[in-house]
This record gives structure tokens, C-alpha cells and sequence, in this order.
């Protein structure tokens, strides 16, 4: 790509951001798709902030927690600066630890998860995850899981009233069964704050590029994906697969092709219900049998406004697609705001009409 075509293709990004956020752009089309990338919407320097200070505990660290740096409280984290460190964790958190699965946790360097072959996530349906894990703008790479048969996977498998943020996670290889995403299989009363992903995710039903299931009064804010997410089955999204009950999805994007073989696909959000997608935009290219959408595969009673659908593709095998909401279920959904590239194509490879 050329110098000058970078550069305005920058500027119309930028343009577009601008405009959707201020409520400039009314519901409509836009004639030109544009390609972008994670410093255009988001820049990853100003989202995080990478100054780690290690403080000494103020008092012993217990034993079984394999690290001297803090205490686990909101002042004194427990720093993790290694791989057997987050491996440990997860055993304390997944064997309901009371001293460490609602602690505070920091991460005081990148992590490489490369020699665990088969990664086991911290927390867990019966054990969730309860406390605060801050990623410094640090990075953890080769999250690795195959167990398709699997149930709330992630580096994180289920978190309650549990706060994430400031955290890439590269390089996933996901092959695992459902509710399961790159960074959090279940998301239950939880946040994800300015955090991405890079690799694959494929598995059953309900997964995504950042969670799989986000259940009542959970927010995303400030994350994008890059991750391919496919499903056998329903709620297949970029950023979430099924988003429900009074959840928000706000300022993120999803550049990674999404499929399910089912329904309820969509670049931001598979399935939204009683929920919102709040200024957010996705340009892969997104397929599936039925209730396939640009932002959003299928929405019962949701919300989404200042949403961009820049795709190159929404296509659908049988029925109900669109380039932004593939499905409105009982037309109870608000969409406000909202703009899609008048160019994305069907099935057949011609222009959508709706």
C-alpha cells in the first residue's frame, strides 16, 4: 500500500471515529470501505500504561504462591513475572484458594505460555475467578488449549465480580468446546478494560475473540480483536459470542473473519440480548447459515448505535442476514446511528440490499 494511500485512508478513519462518536453520521452507508488498523481507533501506547513499579510485600507471602512481590491487596499486588507463576495461579484460584482467587494481580513482565501444551485456565464454572489482574500493558503469548469438549476456556475459564485490564494475549491457538473466548471463557459480573487478542479461536457454540459468554452486568470497553473465531454451533462473535443482560460492548473493533455453521454470527457480538454494542466497528468477513450481521449476528431487545459495519462479506447459507444486525428478533431491538459499507457482498458475491 502506498505512503499516500496510508495516509488518507488514516484520515478517513479517523474521520469516520470522529463522527460516529459525536453523532455526526446518521443511519446510512458509507461508499468506501477502509481498511484499519489497532493505532487508528485505539492507540495501544496511550491504552496502557506500562509503568510497573514491583514494591516488596508488607508482609510473607504465602508459600504456596511462588513470588516475593506484593501481598495480592489493591496497594501491594502479587506481581507475576513468569510462567510457572500464572500456572500457579490458576491452581490456587481453581482449587478455591480463598487467599488468591480475590486477590489483586499484576503482571511485571511478558509472559511466553509456549512450553504448556495444553494450557489450564484460571478459574473455573465452580470456581470463578474473583479479583483484579492487571496486565501492565504487558503481553502473554501462546495461550495453547485443545479440549473441544471443554467448558468455560480462556487464559481465564469463568469470572465473577472480577476486573481485567491493560492486557494483550497473542498468539492464542483455541480448539475448545463452549462458552469459551481469547481472554475469558464466561464473564460474569466482570470487566475487560483495554485489552486485545491475536490468534484463532474455534470451538462449539458461544465464543468469541475476547469472551465467550458475558452474563449480566459485565462491561468491554476499549478492546479489539484480530482472532478468526468459528463455531460449530450458535453465538459467534469478534469481540463476544453471546452478550446478555444488561451487559455493554463499548469502543472496540474486530478485524479477524467470523463463521459459525449454525446462527448468530456477528463481527462484534453473535447473540446481544437486553444488552449494547455502543461505538464500535468490525471489517472482517462474517458467514453463517442464518442471523448473520456485520456487528451483530442476532439481537432480542438490544442496543446498538454509532456502530460501523465495514466488512467485506456478510454472508448467509439460508436466511437473515444484514450488514450491520443480521436478525432483529421481534423488532424489539434500538439501532441508531449506525453505518455499513455499501459494498459488503452476499452469498452470491453481489451487493446487500439491506
Amino acid at each position: 500500500m502506498t505512503t499516500k494511500r496510508k495516509i488518507t485512508l488514516k484520515l478517513i478513519a479517523w474521520a469516520l471515529t470522529i463522527a460516529l462518536l459525536t453523532g455526526v453520521i446518521p443511519t446510512g452507508l458509507l461508499g468506501t470501505r477502509e481498511t484499519f488498523d489497532a493505532n487508528l481507533m485505539f492507540d495501544t501506547n496511550l491504552m496502557f500504561d506500562t509503568t510497573v513499579t514491583v514494591m516488596a510485600a508488607d508482609a510473607e507471602t504465602d508459600a504456596n504462591f511462588p513470588t516475593d512481590n506484593g501481598n495480592g491487596s489493591e496497594t501491594l499486588p502479587f506481581v507475576i513475572t513468569t510462567a510457572a507463576e500464572l500456572a500457579k495461579l490458576a491452581a490456587l484460584v481453581n482449587a478455591n484458594n480463598a487467599a488468591y482467587n480475590a486477590a489483586c494481580y499484576r503482571l511485571g513482565d511478558d509472559i511466553d505460555l509456549s512450553s504448556i501444551n495444553n494450557w489450564t485456565p484460571i478459574g473455573s464454572d465452580t470456581y470463578p475467578f474473583k479479583g483484579t489482574f492487571d496486565g501492565a500493558g504487558k503481553t502473554i503469548r501462546n495461550v495453547t488449549i485443545n479440549d473441544s469438549n471443554g467448558y468455560a476456556q480462556g487464559l481465564f475459564g469463568q469470572t465473577n465480580g472480577a476486573a481485567i485490564a491493560n492486557l494483550g494475549v497473542t498468539d492464542v491457538a483455541l480448539t475448545i468446546g463452549s462458552r469459551s473466548g481469547g481472554i475469558v471463557g464466561w464473564l460474569e459480573n466482570s470487566s475487560i478494560t483495554n485489552c486485545y487478542t491475536t490468534g484463532s479461536v474455534s470451538g462449539h457454540q458461544v465464543v468469541g475473540g475476547i469472551a465467550g459468554m458475558v452474563y449480566t452486568d459485565c462491561d468491554i470497553t476499549n478492546c479489539y480483536s484480530t482472532c478468526n473465531v468459528s463455531g460449530s454451533s450458535y453465538g459467534v462473535g469478534g469481540i463476544a459470542g453471546h452478550v446478555y443482560t444488561n451487559c455493554k460492548i463499548t469502543n472496540c473493533y474486530s478485524t479477524g473473519n467470523i463463521h459459525s455453521d449454525t446462527n448468530g454470527a456477528g463481527g462484534i457480538a453473535g447473540f446481544l440480548d437486553y444488552s449494547s454494542v455502543l461505538n464500535c466497528y468490525a471489517t472482517g468477513a462474517i458467514s453463517g447459515a442464518t442471523k448473520v450481521g456485520g456487528i451483530v449476528g442476532n439481537s432480542s431487545y438490544g442496543t446498538v448505535s454509532n456502530c460501523a459495519a465495514l466488512n467485506e462479506k456478510v454472508a448467509e447459507t439460508t436466511s437473515d442476514a444484514g450488514r450491520v444486525v443480521g436478525d432483529d428478533w421481534l423488532l424489539k431491538s434500538t439501532m441508531s446511528n449506525n453505518a455499513a459499507y455499501n459494498g459488503i457482498l452476499n452469498k452470491d458475491d453481489t451487493k446487500h440490499g439491506v
